[in-house]
């Protein structure tokens, strides 16, 4: 009977110690996880659907800042048609003489602009040609210019099938932290761009873009590093999105053309005033184009 007792008694702590380790053990793989990490499995999953839920949502409304170096900041706000590959927004553009504002609409080849500063004659529409009447256009050179780059990146986040979560662990994507966007919890995930779409992995993870996830899954924010300064966007209201302009994309110039000058019609003509510009209060040191922050 005491070898019986003791024998329940030890299995008794034996059970109870294994408990202990285990406790022990989950205690110490939730503390690893809180500080920045390589995702796990269930985040991999997470972080791989984001861009084909964007997708699938067609489109959103968009707030965005970007901001290169000390001399340029540009604020935009508007709506993005992930469908039809198309945006517009208006945009504040400030540098250190100068503010102004325009009316913008991009697809991945092309950009219109109008700038509500300048004076634009007062006749009849049908009476001038559309480009005389305030817009002007240029084709998109991302490779050069920081603020192509920037916006036709809201253009690349969609996807039409999920990324593969095994190959964005093995690019490198991270678990950052938990954070807010406007009050709502995210979590912040750093992750290279997908392999099966727009984007190629990056070769530098640090310079990934960050997605800001809430727990429903939706991306609330994209942040991007360029140039000396970094691009951040907000989102709301996922679904269809109506461009107003997009008629002014038609015709697109066949090469690209940024004048000298800064002008938004990439002319050699000055820029009107507000625009930002390529002087060097505007461009970022080190920058391989002499007006990188030019819509």
């Amino acid at each position: 009977m005491t070898t019986t007792r003791t024998a329940r008694a030890t299995g008794r702590r034996a059970a109870r110690a294994a408990a202990l380790l285990a406790l022990l053990a989950a205690t110490v793989s939730c503390s690893a996880k809180t500080g920045p990490h390589p995702v796990s499995g269930d985040e991999a999953e997470r972080l791989s659907t984001v861009r084909f839920a964007s997708g699938v949502a067609g489109g959103a409304k968009f707030s965005a800042l970007l901001s290169v170096g000390a001399g340029f900041q540009g604020e935009l706000t508007g709506v993005l048609d992930w469908k039809g590959k198309a945006a517009e927004a208006t945009l504040t553009s400030k540098a250190a003489r100068s503010v102004g504002h325009f009316t913008i609409v991009w697809n991945q080849q092309t950009v219109a602009l109008r700038d509500l500063d300048a004076q634009v004659p007062q006749v009849p529409q049908q009476q001038i040609p559309q480009q005389q009447a305030g817009w002007q256009q240029r084709q998109l050179d991302p490779a050069k210019l920081v603020f192509d780059r920037a916006i036709r990146s809201l253009l690349e986040i969609p996807s039409d099938r999920p990324d593969n979560p095994m190959l964005l662990a093995a690019d490198g994507a991270r678990w950052l932290r938990r954070d807010k966007v406007a009050g709502t919890p995210v979590d912040v995930f750093r992750g290279p761009g997908q392999r099966s779409g727009q984007q190629a992995p990056a070769a530098n993870v640090a310079a990934a873009p960050e997605f800001w996830l809430d727990d429903a899954g939706h991306l609330l924010r994209f942040r991007a590093p360029v140039d000396s300064g970094t691009f951040s966007a907000d989102f709301s209201d996922w679904g269809t999105q109506q461009i107003a302009d997009a008629a002014e994309l038609a015709g697109a110039p066949t090469a690209a053309s940024p004048g000298p000058s800064g002008s938004p019609d990439g002319s050699s003509g000055g820029s009107p005033s507000g625009s930002p510009s390529a002087d060097s209060s505007a461009a970022p040191s080190g920058s391989s184009s002499p007006e990188p922050s030019a819509p």
